[in-house]
């Protein structure tokens, strides 16, 4: 992933979405007292709602606009909406200008961690 963001819009470009996203949140080290496993109940539970959070988790698209604004949670994901096209377009040039004065040129190297991801509750 890479992103840029204004005080009005956040800009995420996420360089292979066909991989598996997964930070400290789902990957966490299990604790003595077991605090802190929420992530691998939401991968079991059967609630829509929950099976929804894993899924945009694990699944991103290959680019998030969203407005910051009127959607401080970041939940809708206005980058397919026509209506944005301009401020898409400058947020990716503006991303584009940044990459190339920190030298981050090449392409992600590597394989993804997991494949097809943990939503089947069997990685806890």
């Amino acid at each position: 992933m890479r992103s840029v963001r204004t005080p009005k819009w956040k800009y995420i470009s996420n360089l292979h979405p066909e991989y598996v996203c997964t930070t400290h949140i789902d990957q966490y080290v299990r604790n003595i007292d077991d605090s802190g496993r929420y992530f691998p109940s939401w991968r079991r539970s059967t609630d829509p709602a929950a099976q929804q959070i894993v899924k945009s988790y694990y699944r991103r698209p290959a680019e998030e606009l969203y407005d910051l604004e009127a959607d401080p949670a970041e939940r809708n994901n206005l980058a397919a909406d026509s209506r944005y096209k301009t401020v898409l377009r400058s947020l990716r040039q503006k991303l584009k200008v940044w990459r190339t004065k920190q030298g981050d040129t090449r392409p992600v190297e590597g394989t993804p961690h997991f494949q097809e991801g943990p939503i089947d509750g069997k990685v806890d």
